[in-house]
């Protein structure tokens, strides 16, 4: 029997859950850093990361700093290893003291990620860690959905990771089972069709108000490169459905998950989206709470999202 006051006996890390939270603070580090910057107004500088010279240069510089402040410091001097790279590294980027602030604060973050990284997996996923983020950089010019549905999908697993699932367990914790996957595939057509039947009553109603503005989601389904509409016809719904529905449902319940998923959706600035996306995340969501399986909502959500570009494109 454990005496007050024990530590819990913490199960040694493995390689994979070092590169999952690797990733996943990656990904999180440059949502943060691009929305913030997006709201903040400041004038960052900024990298041509389109470039492999300049990304290989930048790569370089990530594992000087890594060296420098988590292989040599840290173990001696965590504070003045977090304070020294949060402070020295904005002076070669910019001369702004707006943007110094910032860079501050966002390299602080990064250099905090990083000694978690370094102190519980190793030295190697801080390294990692800094290539995933200059690697997302390289994708967000290509696809700036891809990073954004990276994050929905390792915030799931992060989720059930605090709450004791580990990362080998997580899928069969969030329903996700190939067990009669044809059947569950059936499901799936079924949820499409009543979600469909009930997007349409939605739109005749929304355009008794003037509100059926899907114009607005076509014009910028219309803006997206390929790989962009690839993301959230195949990788978005199955990062969504694991997030808000098989993550969230269970601890939130189906309404605030729901409102939650349809707050996702409000970047369209069209209220036809955003009514259509808390339809879809109660149907799902009730779907999920009745039979405790994903793979369906993700079937139809998938389906959905096809049908949209589809109408997009053949509209044209």
């Amino acid at each position: 029997m454990k005496s007050a006051g024990t530590l819990p006996n913490w199960k040694k890390p493995t390689a994979l859950e070092g590169i999952f939270h690797a990733l996943l603070f990656a990904a999180a580090y440059l949502l943060a850093a691009s929305y913030s910057a997006q709201k903040s107004g400041i004038s960052l500088p900024t990298a041509d990361y389109s470039n492999l010279g300049t990304l290989a240069a930048l790569f370089l510089i990530a594992v000087a700093e890594e060296v420098i402040f988590r292989f040599m410091l840290l173990r001696k001097s965590a504070l003045s290893s977090l304070i020294l790279d949060a402070l020295l590294t904005p002076l070669f980027f910019t001369t702004d003291f707006t943007a110094f602030l910032f860079l501050c604060v966002l390299y602080f973050l990064r250099a905090v990620a990083s000694s978690i990284l370094t102190l519980r997996h190793g030295f190697r996923y801080s390294i990692l860690m800094r290539a995933a983020i200059l690697g997302l950089a390289w994708v967000s010019l290509i696809s700036p959905a891809l990073p954004s549905a990276l994050f929905i999908l390792l915030l799931a697993f992060a989720i059930q990771e605090m709450n004791g699932v580990r990362l080998g367990q997580a899928l069969g914790k969030m329903g996700f089972s190939t067990g009669g996957l044809g059947g569950q595939f059936l499901d799936g057509l079924k949820l499409f069709a009543q979600l469909f039947l009930l997007l349409i009553i939605e739109a005749v109603a929304l355009s008794y108000f003037g509100l059926a503005d899907s114009e607005k989601v076509k014009a910028v389904l219309a803006r997206q490169s390929l790989l962009t509409l690839a993301v959230a016809v195949f990788l978005s719904p199955i990062a969504e459905e694991l997030l808000f529905r098989a993550t969230l449902v269970p601890r939130v319940g189906v309404a605030l998950s729901s409102i939650i998923f349809a707050a996702l959706h409000i970047g369209f600035a069209s209220a036809i989206e955003v009514v259509g996306a808390l339809t879809a995340g109660i149907l799902f969501g009730l779907y999920f709470k009745r039979n405790g399986k994903i793979i369906p909502a993700m079937v139809a959500h998938g389906l959905v999202n096809a049908y949209a570009v589809a109408v997009t494109f053949l509209a044209r």
